[in-house]
Order: structure tokens, then sequence, then C-alpha cells
């Protein structure tokens, strides 16, 4: 289960989980500005739209892996 908390004090938001996440999800979240705290085991960033959209799609189980495919530009191929 993940839990997702609002942090109002540092207008911040905080993930956590009960197992240690899929290697794409944890991507994601460094990919965004996400930071792991070591103490409280929580990943951690200021609020932005996009972070609060990834932090609720991972919070509802979403699989982030097949939405970072999508997200991905596509690599220009050498000629």
């Amino acid at each position: 289960m993940t839990t997702l908390t609002m942090n109002q004090e540092l207008n911040g938001i905080e993930i956590k989980f009960d197992a240690k996440p899929l290697q794409a999800t944890l991507d994601g979240l460094k990919k965004l500005g996400f930071r792991w705290h070591r103490q409280k085991k929580i990943w951690y960033a200021k609020k932005t739209p996009e972070r609060l959209e990834l932090a609720q799609a991972i919070a509802d189980g979403e699989n982030y892996a097949e939405q970072i495919r999508k997200e991905e530009p596509k690599k220009k191929q050498k000629k």
C-alpha cells in the first residue's frame, strides 16, 4: 500500500511505500525532483501540479512504468 500525505507546513508532498517500488517508479520520482528522506523513509518534494499528479497516480496504484513510456520523447535516429 502507498500512502500520500500533503505536508501543509512545508507546502510539500510525501509518499510512503510499504515495500520497495519498481525501478521505473523510483526513476519517475527522481525525474520530477522527489528526494528520499532516510530517517522518515519517505519520498518528498515541494508541491507542484506535475508532482501532485504523479503522486496521486502512484497512490491510486496506476502503472507508472506505462505512463513513463508514453510521455518520453521519441529519440531521434542517427543517419
